[in-house]
């Protein structure tokens, strides 16, 4: 059995996204399995797959910071501390760069736990600037910029760190998990792992092989 752990925009959801539906799913029903990993929070992502029909295992969601089963169920969450909350959110809402702050958990929002904090900036450099400032004053956390969003987290978490609590919890081996990814929270998991990220990728540095697309990566695999 192998096992993919494949990033969600940009590597999986992108133009040939039911092209690459289906390659997976083919995979899938020949014994092998599909994780998701993603810095989407589960709700957010649900409405890009649900009526889908992805043969998905787990979902890895919020850059690990929460992991759940087919199912839905909670299988992992790791909240960043309430005062901490309290005190980055102070920090965002006095932010004229910042257009929203949402908070995310189990229930998508909440005012006192969270296991993701993003905010949506307007100014990247201003918000490479913000997001600097939270790092400076709060070592419990980690953050990183994407296209829109500064994307906060507990520092315990990542998603190689996803990954290695679904091998303890169900024995996976290491050399049968191939990862996917083509963005800077997919690095640790991309030099953890065999891994492979696409030709126009901000990431080919730290990846193992380099290819053309989605389809492509999975047939190396299955190889």
């Amino acid at each position: 059995m192998k096992i993919i752990v494949s990033d969600f925009d940009g590597t999986f959801f992108n133009p040939k996204y039911e092209e690459n539906i289906r390659k997976i799913n083919e995979f899938v029903e020949q014994g092998n399995l599909l994780i998701i990993a993603t810095g989407r929070g589960r709700n957010n992502l649900e409405k890009d797959i649900q009526d889908k029909n992805i043969k998905y295992s787990y979902l890895i969601c919020n850059d690990g910071a929460t992991i759940y089963d087919a199912k839905n169920q909670n299988l992992y969450t790791s909240y960043i501390e309430t005062e901490t909350i309290y005190k980055i959110c102070n920090i965002l809402d006095n932010d004229l760069n910042i257009s929203f702050t949402l908070l995310e958990n189990d229930l998508y929002a909440s005012a006192s736990t969270a296991s993701a904090i993003s905010a949506k900036y307007n100014d990247r450099t201003l918000a490479e600037k913000t997001m600097n400032k939270i790092l400076d004053e709060f070592d419990d956390v980690t953050a990183y910029l994407s296209t829109n969003y500064i994307n906060i987290r507990n520092k315990i978490t990542s998603k190689k760190e996803g990954i290695k609590i679904l091998q303890e919890m169900f024995g996976f081996k290491k050399e049968d998990i191939y990862v996917i990814g083509d963005d800077v929270n997919d690095i640790e998991m991309c030099e953890e792992y065999e891994s492979y990220t696409y030709q126009n990728s901000k990431i080919k540095n730290y990846t193992k092989n380099v290819v053309n697309n989605f389809k492509d990566a999975i047939d190396k695999i299955k190889i």
